[in-house]
């Protein structure tokens, strides 16, 4: 039965499941291009149900998301669609640090009672309940500048590199804080354990800018290095370690783990912390091993 037009037509509705909105947590909007989101629900017969080419990886073969010209990526309501979506954002240019995301996704049923919900005005007409209504089925989760990432000219920041017993420590996060504990920045490291902090004083920052300016440095990691299933998992699958982080439910408005504040579980901060001078307007380079 047709709920729009007449019979005679053939109606095809399509319902929002998730929408995603990477923010560039340097600049602060929308990732414009350069990013790739892949789903990696898909069939499997082994730990690949399709091996991929010679020179490729799974990020090759993994299914797109659908992209909008407004830079946003969908998800349908669909037959056989789980009770949530895997996602992983794939960028090879490294402008951008990947990430991969568990996002817990609403029933079709569930989304059309809550905007089928309706209440009477006090001039007696009808109109959509807020109380039950939930859009907020669009994620903004954050992206962190990677070793390509074109910073301006005039930042201030720090391109570091962590690792551990002198292996790249892959996938750190690493946080600035100014002496009196004020949080100034914050990174994602990658695969190569390599990140570029960008520091930036929030605007309830009172007192005296000094230069050079003084940050401590915490990074936080797993305890352990996390073991490969198989023999050839890295060299198929660049992202075989990456955490997979788990975004808040549907209609929560603030979602720390989104903007990149909340570490991963199994995450921990390292014992040591490192006090560096970043020159104003210049972005340094540093090198630290640690131990967990």
């Amino acid at each position: 039965m047709n709920l729009f037009v007449n019979t005679r037509f053939v109606e095809r509705l399509s319902t929002l499941a998730v929408g995603i909105e990477p923010v560039d947590f340097a600049a602060g909007g929308r990732v414009p291009q350069g990013v790739e989101l892949a789903i990696e629900q898909v069939p499997q017969t082994s730990w690949l149900w399709r091996p991929p080419r010679q020179g490729q990886d799974i990020n090759d073969i993994l299914p797109r998301m659908e992209r909008h010209a407004t830079c946003r990526y969908v998800v349908r309501y669909r037959p056989g669609l789980l009770d949530h979506v895997n996602v992983r954002v794939i960028d090879r240019s490294r402008q951008f640090v990947g990430r991969r995301f568990e996002i817990p996704v609403e029933t079709a049923a569930q989304v059309a009672s809550d905007e089928g919900a309706e209440v009477k005005t006090g001039m007696g007409a009808l109109m959509p309940d807020p109380r039950t209504r939930r859009p907020f089925r669009t994620r903004r989760p954050s992206l962190f500048p990677g070793a390509a990432y074109p910073a301006s000219s005039g930042a201030t920041g720090l391109r570091g590199s962590v690792a551990r017993a002198g292996a790249p420590l892959r996938w750190v996060r690493v946080e600035a804080r100014l002496n009196g504990g004020e949080l100034v920045g914050r990174a994602h490291g990658d695969d190569r354990g390599e990140f570029l902090l960008l520091v930036a004083l929030p605007p309830t920052h009172v007192g005296v800018v000094t230069d050079p300016l003084a940050v401590t440095l915490a990074v936080f990691a797993s305890d352990t290095a996390p073991a490969a299933t198989r023999p050839d998992q890295p060299a198929l699958d660049p992202y075989w370690d990456l955490p997979q982080e788990i975004l808040a439910p549907p209609g929560t408005r603030s979602d720390l783990v989104a903007e990149g504040a909340t570490p991963p579980s199994g995450y921990r901060q390292a014992a040591t912390t490192w006090t560096v001078r970043l020159p104003l307007g210049t972005v340094g380079v540093e090198q630290h091993d640690v131990g967990l």
